[in-house]
């Protein structure tokens, strides 16, 4: 591939804190090929420590459900229109749009309406639902760089240039300790079984969520005797949100952790984990685990007459089957969630199997350097 012109402008767009992550690996590497590219962007503090003049930050305004979007419209068309005056005005050689489909496939329209180059990284989830909307994508964007092999197909049917990289956590999902050490440097028990509850990164799933978490870790200490629990905050969120779901006598049994999330999933034997990155993130790291996930009833609603694929896991999306348990909607209680768990981890055998699968999901997601060969397919569509 020819060297890319020196000093590249990009517009990069990311609308939430795992978009904030894929655009700062995205923005580190273009830096290094190009080193005088100068970015600019919508996103959050990661994508600002790789040198991306941030514009715009709605990182801390990712919501997920149909209502919930609907509740903060007026803010994210006021942030669309600001966002193409900017791009209007700094003239970019191409927009990079990075996952945050709701969003960015509406900005996308607007940008190609005005004949500004659109790049996709990070393929919207339409094999999950809505299909047809493939057909839309195709007609906005000028070049998909998608993460999984099975969505190649998808886009050449519609003549859509797209190129698999594989997936960028294997070059970030590692960690120097053992999970004892892990535990001795978050200043955890040993000797105990340790299990991770990871409620989600956005307000609206910690809320669903942890209640639910909290109440079963005490159901599952009566089935299987001592645990400690640790719980994941995600930078940049409200410990407000935690600390009232969590009263005093809790404090002995539950660690809540913010950051350090590698080394917190590390740490522990077993994971329960809202659908997300994250499931694939423990899953890159071995860990056994169960997957929740609960929306408000409309969004459920219409998730029910959209989606199309059996499983909302990551792991079990990737392998094509379930390897993970996954307790959904009304089937995410706490009686449920922790018989399942107890279920799993009095069963070595099962346990091991879960591993087993889990390190196949790993060959799954190709070789280390997606985001190095990510850039390289950014600047080759400037050319």
């Amino acid at each position: 591939m020819a060297p890319p012109p020196q000093g590249n402008s990009l517009f990069l767009v990311a609308g939430e804190p795992s978009g904030d992550l894929m655009g700062a690996l995205l923005a580190r590497e273009l830096k290094e090929i190009d080193p005088a590219a100068r970015l600019y962007g919508m996103g959050g503090p990661k994508m600002q420590a790789e040198g991306v003049a941030i514009v715009r930050d709605l990182t801390q305004h990712a919501v997920v459900g149909f209502l919930e979007v609907l509740k903060h419209l007026p803010h994210f068309l006021k942030t669309l229109k600001a966002l193409v005056q900017e791009v209007e005005r700094l003239k970019p050689r191409a927009v990079i749009l990075i996952d945050y489909p709701g969003f960015n496939l509406r900005l996308a329209h607007e940008l190609k309406k005005r004949g500004i180059r659109v790049i996709y990284f990070i393929s919207p989830q339409i094999w999950a639902w809505r299909r047809d909307r493939v057909k839309k994508i195709a007609r906005r964007v000028d070049k998909m760089i998608c993460l999984f092999e099975f969505e190649v197909p998808l886009y050449e049917s519609q003549g859509l240039p797209v190129r698999c990289v594989g997936h960028p956590f294997l070059d970030i999902v590692r960690t120097p300790w053992t999970p004892a050490q892990a535990r001795r440097e978050l200043g955890l028990q040993e000797g105990i079984r340790t299990i991770g509850l990871l409620p989600g990164s956005r307000e609206n799933e910690i809320r669903r969520h942890l209640p639910v978490l909290i109440q079963s870790a005490g159901l599952l200490v009566k089935r299987i005797g001592p645990c400690q629990f640790v719980i994941s905050q995600s930078e940049g969120t409200d410990r407000d949100l935690f600390t009232r779901v969590l009263s005093e006598k809790d404090s002995s049994r539950f660690r809540l952790i913010q950051g350090h999330f590698l080394d917190l999933v590390n740490s522990c034997d077993f994971i329960v984990t809202a659908s997300g990155s994250a499931t694939l993130i423990t899953g890159i790291l071995e860990k056994p685990m169960i997957v929740i996930y609960r929306v408000g009833f409309l969004t459920a609603l219409l998730a029910r007459l959209f989606i199309t694929i059996p499983h909302i896991g990551l792991v079990n999306v990737v392998a094509g089957k379930t390897i993970v348990p996954e307790l959904l909607q009304q089937n995410a209680t706490p009686q449920k969630l922790a018989g399942l768990a107890a279920s799993i981890l009095t069963d070595p055998s099962r346990l091991d199997e879960m591993k087993q699968s889990l390190r196949k999901v790993r060959e799954l997601l190709g070789q280390p350097g997606a985001a190095r060969r990510a850039a390289q397919e950014v600047l080759s569509s400037l050319c």
